[in-house]
């Protein structure tokens, strides 16, 4: 948490050059007075906002295409319930963008490998909005 220029944010990336090459673990120093390189490691950036909350789990019921699937009837029949949540299958989340009563979920963007109905899934929400400052 950055606090030397009144704080209140977290920095997690910071280049001094125009080409940066991402990675996945930490790089470098992002103190507020460095201008060296630097980037927090993807595990703590995910945690800005705080940690997700499962609020449901189980194994979808009907598949009708890598973006689109039923969930089961211990969801709630409600249209637009988990709208803007996520759901995680196997080790991908994607977005939900649509829930109809019926629990037919559709997902942006689809799954690389479209879900079978032994997919266990988890929802999570709702999901965290980053917004990118340039200076």
């Amino acid at each position: 948490l950055q606090t030397e220029d009144g704080g209140g944010w977290t920095k997690f990336l910071q280049y001094e050059v125009d080409s940066y090459t991402p990675t996945a673990a930490a790089a470098g120093v992002i103190a507020t007075v460095s201008t060296l390189e630097g980037k927090l490691s993807d595990a703590n950036t995910n945690l800005i906002g705080g940690s997700r909350t499962l609020l449901s789990s189980g194994t979808v019921s009907a598949v009708s295409s890598s973006s689109v699937f039923t969930l089961p009837a211990s969801e709630p029949s409600l249209a637009n319930h988990w709208l803007g949540y996520s759901i995680t299958i196997g080790t991908k989340s994607r977005i939900i963008t649509a829930y109809t009563a019926g629990r037919v979920v559709t997902v942006t963007p689809a799954f690389a490998s479209t879900p079978t109905t032994s997919s266990a899934y988890s929802i999570y929400g709702p999901m965290k909005e980053f917004r990118i400052q340039s200076e």
